[in-house]
C-alpha cells in the first residue's frame, strides 16, 4: 500500500489495515515464498513522510526553501493491522538492521496489532 490513506480501512487479500496515518508506504512481505495468509513468518515496512532536520518549505508547501541536515526525521506510521489467516504468536519491532529490539506487540484475541510509532521501528517481524 502506498499512497494517501489517513482514515481509510483497506481490505487486501492477505491482511486487512485501518489507518489513520496522512501518507504511507506499507510493505507486507512473506519470508517463507508462501502466500500472506498462510505465511508463518512476515517483514512489515512501514514509512510515512521523512525530511531532515531544519527543512523549511515556503508558505503554501511548493518551494523548498532550505534542505537542512541530519538527522533525517520519520513520521511514524499509526495503523490497526490484522493479517488474514492463522493469528500472528509474535510481533516485534525490529531495528534498522532486522534485530529485534525487545519490544513485542500485544497481538488481540482476533489477531489485530497496532503500530504507531511508539516503538521507534518502521519493520517488524510477525511469527504464526
Amino acid at each position: 500500500m502506498i499512497g494517501r490513506a489517513a482514515g481509510r480501512a483497506i481490505e487486501l487479500p492477505g491482511v486487512s489495515v485501518k489507518l489513520s496515518t496522512e501518507f504511507v508506504s506499507l510493505l507486507f512481505t512473506p519470508l517463507d515464498d508462501q502466500p500472506l495468509a498462510q505465511s508463518k513468518h512476515v517483514l512489515i515496512t512501514a514509512l510515512a513522510r521523512d525530511k531532515q532536520t531544519g527543512t523549511v518549505y515556503s508558505a503554501d508547501g511548493k518551494t523548498l526553501e532550505n534542505v537542512g541536515t541530519a538527522p533525517l526525521l520519520l513520521e511514524p506510521v499509526q495503523a490497526s493491522i490484522r493479517l488474514k489467516g492463522t493469528k500472528p504468536s509474535q510481533v516485534n519491532a525490529l531495528d534498522y538492521q532486522g534485530v529485534a529490539k525487545g519490544k513485542a506487540l500485544t497481538v488481540g484475541a482476533d489477531g489485530t496489532f497496532a503500530i504507531d510509532g511508539t516503538s521507534a521501528a518502521y519493520y517488524y517481524e510477525v511469527k504464526r
